[in-house]
């Protein structure tokens, strides 16, 4: 990829205006993290052309930064720029959303993500923006709320050991009135099996020991666990049935793999195309 496309233009056009679709935008991407063009384009409900157009305004003024490390996700997603937060739009954000600015460089931020975590965010992305887009097409359904990685941390003892819980996200989303909750766990194929397995028996003994209960005063929960491939899923749900006292698979996990669902037709990842532990039947996130 040129490095052009990472540099901004010293002769940027004055006529460039912000628009209120343009904040719109900036919250959208600090919200996510990290967004590519088509996402921004669906969530924000214009044209590639339009939102392509904006972006471009928005980066070269400094409202919008381009990761470096994005060269293998712009290739393998057909040339869709990823976008993060730059300074100026940190200062937008205060201005109009009153978030607190801080003392984060952005810039800098950017410039230092590397591959690994970038992919890993925007597979975390990727499930948000098409969770979003299914649910515009169930008005009894929505999205409650959505923690993002990082912001949730506890821990369990078990086997003369401390273990972090600090998921993915956290999401809730209300279903005809009632209101479920859910893990996320984005798994890039790069954890041990042995890992893998202490990070679900985490989670079960943090279940049964009523951590989610103290912690966010929420009844249940599933952690959902999405992979790159369908091996990958097999494999990890083969793991994940050691993980609660009986070995007998709790039904707490669910596991999919990302070929199961697409932005092009949303409404999948609400299809049944997600398995636990316990058998080989298929299941709804909102069952």
């Amino acid at each position: 990829m040129s490095e052009l496309r990472f540099k901004r233009d010293p002769h940027k056009k004055p006529s460039f205006r912000l628009q209120e679709r343009d904040k719109e935008i900036i919250k959208l991407v600090y919200d996510h993290r990290f967004l590519d063009s088509e996402q921004i384009a669906l969530l924000m409900n214009i044209s590639q052309r339009v939102a392509n157009r904006r972006l471009q305004g928005l980066f070269h003024h400094g409202f919008l930064d381009r990761p470096r490390n994005q060269v293998a996700y712009y290739i393998l997603s057909k040339k869709k720029m990823i976008y993060a937060l730059g300074n100026k739009g940190a200062d937008i954000l205060t201005e109009n959303y009153h978030i607190d600015r801080g003392k984060i460089d952005w810039g800098k931020k950017n410039y230092e993500v590397k591959e690994r975590h970038l992919n890993h965010s925007m597979m975390i992305s990727n499930f948000r923006v098409i969770l979003t887009l299914a649910l515009r097409k169930k008005p009894k359904t929505k999205i409650i709320s959505w923690i993002p990685e990082g912001e949730i941390k506890d821990s369990i003892e078990f086997d003369g050991k401390t273990f972090p819980i600090n998921p993915d996200g956290f999401l809730s989303i209300e279903d005809g009135g009632d209101e479920i909750y859910f893990l996320i766990e984005a798994d890039q194929s790069t954890m041990t099996n042995k890992r893998f397995l202490n990070k679900m028996k985490s989670y079960w003994k943090w279940f049964t020991a009523r951590g989610h209960k103290r912690k966010l005063a929420i009844p249940s929960f599933r952690v959902l666990t999405i992979c790159k491939s369908e091996q990958r899923k097999e494999n990890l749900r083969k793991i994940s049935k050691l993980a609660d006292d009986s070995q007998r698979g709790s039904q707490i996990f669910y596991f999919t793999s990302e070929k199961n669902f697409s932005i092009d037709n949303p409404g999948e990842l609400l299809a049944n195309i997600w398995q636990t532990p316990r058998d080989s039947s298929w299941h709804s996130i909102l069952e």
